[in-house]
This record gives C-alpha cells, sequence and structure tokens, in this order.
C-alpha cells in the first residue's frame, strides 16, 4: 500500500510540473526567402510578414520583419540595416560609417490589418524567463548590440526589458531576460500574452563597422528548479517501480 500510495503522489507531482516546460517562440529554421533592409534614408521600411500560420517552429506560424535606419547617410549603399529571413534562418546585419544609427524587429502576435487578428493568446504564467541564443556570423570593428523584448496584451498593457551583449567575430551567447525584471511588470497580464517583440539596436557613434548576428532559438523557460523537480521525480518513480516489480 505504501508503494501504491508513494506512486499517485508522485504522478500528481509530475501532473502538475509538466506543464511548466519551456516554450518555443521560434526556432528561426522556418521560413521563406524573405529581407527587409532600409539603406540610406532614414525611416522604416514596410512591414514583412513571414508564414501562413503553418510555419514549423513559430509560436503562431507567422513571423513578421521590420528594419528601421535611424540615422546616419554618405550618399551611397554602403548604410545598411537588415532582417533576412531564409529557409535556414534569421538574421540581422548592420553596417555603415560613423554616426550610423539602425534598428530591427522581429515580433509575433497582434493584428494585422492584410490578414486579421493574429494575438498569441500565449499562458506564460508558467515560465519565468525568455531565453535568446544567438551566434554572430562577422563582424568589424567594436560595437555592441543592444537586444529588447517587448511583451503586450491586446487592451494596451506592455512591458520592456533590454540587454546589451558585446559581439565579437564567431561567438555563440545566450541572453536571458527574467520576467521579474521588466518594467512595469504590472502592467502586463502574463496568462494572456498576445504579442512579442524582439527589436535589436546598433550604432556606430566613432567609427564605421559592420556587424552580423543569427538568431538560434528564442523560447520562454521555467525557472531552473523546475527541470530538478522533474527529473527527481522521473528517478523516484523508476526506483519505486522497480521495487514494486521486484
Amino acid at each position: 500500500m505504501k508503494v501504491t500510495f508513494s506512486f499517485m503522489v508522485l504522478v500528481l507531482l509530475l501532473g502538475t510540473f509538466a506543464s511548466a516546460s519551456p516554450i518555443v517562440i521560434d526556432d528561426f529554421n522556418h521560413g521563406d526567402g524573405f529581407d527587409v533592409s532600409q539603406r540610406d534614408e532614414a525611416g522604416y521600411t514596410d512591414q514583412i510578414i513571414v508564414g501562413d500560420g503553418l510555419i514549423e517552429g513559430v509560436i503562431n506560424g507567422y513571423r513578421t520583419l521590420e528594419a528601421c535606419l535611424d540615422s546616419g547617410s554618405n550618399g551611397s549603399s554602403a548604410i545598411i540595416v537588415r532582417a533576412t529571413n531564409d529557409s535556414t534562418n534569421v538574421s540581422c546585419t548592420f553596417s555603415g560609417p560613423s554616426g550610423t544609427v539602425g534598428s530591427t524587429m522581429l515580433y509575433w502576435g497582434l493584428g494585422n490589418q492584410n490578414i486579421g487578428d493574429l494575438s498569441l493568446n500565449l499562458d506564460l504564467s508558467g515560465q519565468t524567463a525568455f531565453e535568446l541564443s544567438l551566434t554572430s556570423s562577422a563582424h568589424t570593428g567594436s560595437n555592441d548590440l543592444v537586444f529588447q523584448i517587448e511583451v503586450e496584451t491586446a487592451w494596451g498593457g506592455s512591458s520592456t526589458l533590454t540587454k546589451t551583449v558585446s559581439i565579437v567575430q564567431s561567438m555563440s551567447e545566450t541572453v536571458l531576460f527574467n520576467f521579474a525584471d521588466f518594467t512595469d511588470v504590472d502592467g502586463v497580464t502574463w496568462t494572456d500574452v498576445d504579442k512579442i517583440l524582439l527589436k535589436t539596436d546598433a550604432s556606430f557613434p566613432a567609427v564605421g563597422g559592420y556587424v552580423a548576428v543569427n538568431f538560434e532559438k528564442m523560447e520562454a523557460v521555467p525557472e531552473p528548479m523546475t527541470f530538478g523537480l522533474l527529473s527527481l521525480g522521473g528517478l523516484a518513480l523508476l526506483a519505486f517501480r522497480r521495487r514494486f516489480t521486484y
């Protein structure tokens, strides 16, 4: 009887924590050959919405790209801010002389006048952070990239968190955005997030430069203790099963 009772308790514990597994926002491995870029002239390009609701590895099947050149011009096409989406990855590229400031944006969710409502209606209450994995594919000069994640609800609540990463050649980095560190976090209902935006900013204040990064994966993750409990529960369950069998 003790074995049976303990077995039931473990099953209940595992059921409680099973829902707190990572949620993949985008694995950046699927999509079509679209890119957006802005050269020499300040302002946003038109949105490029990639997908038909069926892209594998994307939270709602759609990924939106934008690019913006905030300042900088030398009368040629040397200045470029670009977000590229192909069949294998998503990347952002910044290039320009001193004074170039630009940004790219990727986002998922909320409405679009051409497609309709794309709201995520995503429950993140079982998660504690966003985890962004990236690699650098090219780099010159000495520049940082500023990554900002913003979450929004359909009724206007929003919250942001910014992290600065020093980019070097052929690097691999995982950036953690803890929910508890987001600004105005009380203005967002984490049980119903409708839009997630990833903005990447670059500026070349002193000298010109070139930097390109590839996004590898973005997901919402639970606290590490949850994985520990799942592992311990699984081992204990296996031990009880062996004891019951033999």
